[in-house]
């Protein structure tokens, strides 16, 4: 049941970001700050199959909480971002990062993955929030966008 409710869940955090893509900035495009928050690249250019590194800096003075398991692919396909690939199922758990605290993962991109222009997308919750029934609101990052050729 557990795994169930994981996979229901990244599957909404996908349907969340695939709705709001359709307002975003297209490639290419700098990594958007979030009230001193930044989810951004280690490198501009993957190769499809490649380990995509990520980090997340906060540059704020409130703590964040975070999840890189819900973080999600979308390609930029003809003017809108749509999901490009999404993992397995996640622990419902948020990490913690501290103001002024930096942290790295990543995902393996999928070995079939078109060239094209990329980014992640994923949630975080930080500040003085107090969490309503149902969960704590989000705001939702981005990586800048990223250069996916299978061409070295």
């Amino acid at each position: 049941m557990y795994d169930w409710m994981r996979m229901t869940h990244r599957l909404l955090a996908a349907l969340v970001v695939a709705a709001a893509g359709c307002t975003s900035p297209l490639a290419p495009a700098d990594a958007e700050e979030v009230r001193g928050v930044r989810f951004e690249m280690v490198q501009d250019e993957y190769a499809p199959g490649d380990f995509a590194e990520y980090r997340l800096i906060n540059g704020s003075s409130d703590h964040y909480t975070y999840n890189f398991c819900f973080a999600v692919l979308t390609r930029a396909d003809e003017g809108k971002w749509v999901v490009a690939g999404s993992g397995g199922a996640c622990a419902t758990i948020g990490y913690g990062l501290a103001p002024g605290g930096a942290v790295s993962s990543g995902e393996q991109l999928p070995a079939d993955l078109p060239s094209g222009w990329y980014r992640f997308t994923m949630g975080a919750t930080g500040g003085n929030v107090t969490c309503p029934p149902g969960g704590c609101p989000q705001e939702y990052l981005h990586t800048e966008t990223f250069r996916v050729d299978p061409t070295p």
